[in-house]
């Protein structure tokens, strides 16, 4: 039997196996099928080595990716709890907060603290997690479960709206 009629064989004979078993120890379906093509994907790639034990190596590595899943899940808990700390004290907090500001710039400064919470939520954590933060837009995506393009809009959004903001504020001033 040459590699692609075993893998199809194998792929047959226990794929719903593996997914029940994915499934009730994640009890959501969409990852479990994750999962489960994660744990075929990574079969095909080692089919050489594993033709011995191949059920319970398709089993292990099952409760592998369901542990991974895991522990990222509650890493991604744990970042989201911290950004959302970090977003809810934008207004009090800001790069170069330690540095002397003058009067004049201190009002520009909590003016502009004061527009930013005018912002949309998501806007606002875009700017927070770019600005403050220091992400790229790859991470922001990540972290707010956005595409990279969305990053990219509301950031150009919420400094456009900034910016024009900021002028009219200083139109009115002189």
């Amino acid at each position: 039997m040459d590699k692609i009629e075993h893998f199809d064989s194998l792929f047959k004979d226990n794929y719903g196996l593996i997914f029940a078993f994915a499934r009730r120890l994640l009890r959501d379906s969409t990852t479990a099928e994750d999962v489960t093509e994660e744990v075929f994907l990574l079969a095909w790639q080692e089919l050489d080595s594993i033709r011995s034990n191949e059920r319970a190596w398709l089993f292990g590595t099952a409760r592998n990716r369901v542990s991974q899943y895991y522990r990222i899940q509650e890493h991604e808990r744990q970042t989201r709890t911290e950004i959302e700390v970090e977003i809810r004290n934008a207004g009090d907090t800001y790069p170069g907060a330690s540095i002397d500001l003058t009067e004049k710039d201190q009002r520009e400064e909590e003016f502009l603290r004061a527009e930013i919470m005018k912002l949309t939520e998501h806007e606002r954590q875009v700017l927070v997690l770019t600005y403050w933060l220091g992400m790229n837009a790859k991470k922001v995506s990540r972290v707010l479960g956005c595409s990279e393009n969305v990053v990219w809009v509301s950031l150009s959004r919420s400094r456009k709206a900034l910016r024009s903001k900021l002028i009219a504020s200083r139109k009115e001033k002189y």
